[in-house]
């Protein structure tokens, strides 16, 4: 019912003048880019209908329909629905 998913994040930094603080001089820095991996767990409908232990990291929405999961600066709602 519920699982994790594996996100690699990427973030790039642009290319940049800096101010050196000694000599107030300008630095030029090259762009860059990084990837790391983010694991996100995604949580089972299920927990809808059990008491959840007070968290921040996960609750339950104000109108029972959804969860919400707070990691690494991230909010993430999870909102089950039935398919068909």
């Amino acid at each position: 019912m519920g699982g994790a998913l594996e996100l690699q994040v990427q973030t790039t930094y642009p290319p940049v003048d800096v101010a050196q603080s000694c000599t107030g001089k300008f630095k030029s820095l090259q762009g860059n880019r990084k990837t790391r991996p983010e694991e996100l767990v995604v949580p089972s409908p299920v927990m809808l209908g059990m008491a959840l232990p007070d968290s921040d990291n996960l609750r339950i929405s104000p109108d029972k329909k959804s969860l919400i999961h707070k990691k690494g600066g991230w909010t993430w709602t999870f909102t089950p629905s039935n398919k068909k």
